[in-house]
């Protein structure tokens, strides 16, 4: 009698099942792991926005907070109009802000670097810019992302044009080379809002031209500083004041910024 040998196998069908069944949990595991890795990106990505976001408000409150109201101060709120979509016509305003605020003696010392003595500068005072700046990018894409810049200089310093004077912002909107340093790039909107003594800001936060309303531009000393020509933003508030021995400061401030 002969024995017939056996053989155990897979057939050529379930062999194919066994691949496309394969072929699809790889495909739903790196789907998976793709999803999660974009997940985590984004996660990534407003976690820093909301640190650089923090610290960059952080630094304008308190400058705000440090604003001098005595004869030297100053408070000089305006908008620019840039060119962002290169059309040959400036239409996209953009704020720069400039103050005078105290300075503790370590701030001081951070801005002497070996220059003259502190006793000089009255009082610790020193002048501070903010300015948002347009993009200098080629791709339409990013004509709309700009810059935010900010800078400090000591009261009375003969040695560099102050931030108040009308040549410091020049023809095209940007600051005297080298006053300005960055802060933050990607910014798509930098705006502060000056509640005025008479803006009713506990039923909400609204620009206008009525006594109740709030203010996008600010001229502490009413010298009509901020130009209409340039921007209708630089319209002065409504019924305000004249400042008389020391400059008239807002009521309230607040501070938009949009990474």
């Amino acid at each position: 009698m002969s024995a017939r040998a056996t053989r155990a196998g897979f057939t050529l069908v379930e062999l194919l099942l066994a691949v496309g069944l394969l072929s699809i949990l790889i495909v739903a595991v790196l789907r998976l792991v793709d999803t999660s890795m974009t997940i985590w990106g984004r996660t990534d990505e407003n976690r820093e926005l909301l640190e650089v976001g923090g610290a960059v408000m952080d630094m304008l409150a308190n400058d705000v907070d440090a604003l001098e109201g005595g004869r030297r101060g100053d408070v000089l709120a305006d908008w620019q109009l840039f060119d962002l979509d290169k059309d040959g016509v400036s239409g996209a305003p953009q704020q720069r802000v400039r103050w005078v605020r105290h300075l503790g003696a370590a701030g001081m010392q951070r801005l002497s670097q070996g220059g003259p003595a502190l006793e000089t500068f009255e009082r610790g005072l020193v002048e501070v810019a903010w300015a948002l700046l347009p993009s200098t990018s080629s791709n339409p894409d990013e004509r709309a992302i700009g810059t935010l810049v900010r800078g400090e200089r000591r009261v009375g310093e003969a040695d560099t044009l102050s931030f108040f004077d009308p040549g410091f912002f020049g023809a095209s909107g940007k600051p005297v080379p080298g006053s300005l340093y960055e802060v933050t790039s990607g910014v798509l909107w930098f705006n502060l809002w000056f509640a005025t003594q008479t803006s009713v800001v506990h039923e909400g936060w609204e620009l206008g031209p009525e006594l109740q309303h709030c203010s996008a531009s600010w001229d502490a000393w009413n010298r009509a500083r901020p130009s209409t020509e340039n921007c209708a933003f630089n319209t002065a508030p409504t019924g305000m004041p004249s400042a008389k021995d020391v400059p008239l400061l807002p009521l309230r401030v607040r501070i938009e910024l949009e990474l």
